[in-house]
């Protein structure tokens, strides 16, 4: 079994695609980039990567549909690229992890003699 190939514009395998936010302009959009850098603005269909994402099992099916459409909206190697999630789900509470770990490991019934 041979290797797939890479395309080197965008470190995609050939067939492939990925999805992006991407600076057009002013203004920020998703979208889809082809291995071969040809790229969708999906701005009209998805407002973000997380409505995307969200969805993902019934919006792959879209995308792939997209993606073999040939529309080309921009080029990624002329693209600016920004965050791919604008507002990650990421809770720290640094302050009181010592206590919460302490408390994960006695929550148990056999280490309650530890607590």
């Amino acid at each position: 079994m041979g290797k797939r190939p890479v395309n080197p514009a965008t470190g995609l395998f050939e067939d492939t695609f990925g999805i992006g936010t991407f600076w057009l302009g002013t203004a920020k959009v998703p979208g889809l980039v082809r291995a071969d850098g040809q790229s969708i603005n999906l701005s009209d269909t998805w407002r973000d990567t997380h409505e995307i994402f969200d969805d993902w099992d019934r919006n792959f099916d879209a995308l792939v549909d997209l993606a073999a459409t040939g529309r080309a909206d921009f080029d990624y190697a002329q693209a600016k690229p920004a965050k791919p999630l604008d507002h990650p789900n990421l809770m720290c509470a640094g302050s009181n992890y010592k206590q919460h770990v302490a408390e994960m490991l006695t929550k148990n019934k056999f280490n309650q003699h530890n607590r």
